[in-house]
């Protein structure tokens, strides 16, 4: 199964600590901080994606289409 991929473990790792950092930022209640945070974040989403969801011709576009979705 996916979930047992090294790669799968280090995305999802890397989207637990963006959301703990988007957490903290958020308790700053300063822009910027919040800011970077969501960056780390979307950087988190955007390589999980990259592999197991955005795929050519996979319809990864339409994120209704949960066939195309979280394969490798």
């Amino acid at each position: 199964p996916v979930r047992s991929n090294g790669d799968w473990i280090k995305f999802t790792a890397g989207l637990g600590e963006g959301g703990k950092a988007a957490y903290r930022a958020s308790q700053t209640r300063k822009q910027d901080a919040v800011i970077e945070a969501t960056n780390q974040l979307a950087d988190a989403c955007l390589n999980c994606h990259e592999v197991y969801r955005d795929k050519p011709g996979g319809g990864g576009a339409d994120p209704s289409n949960k066939a195309a979705r979280c394969v490798k």
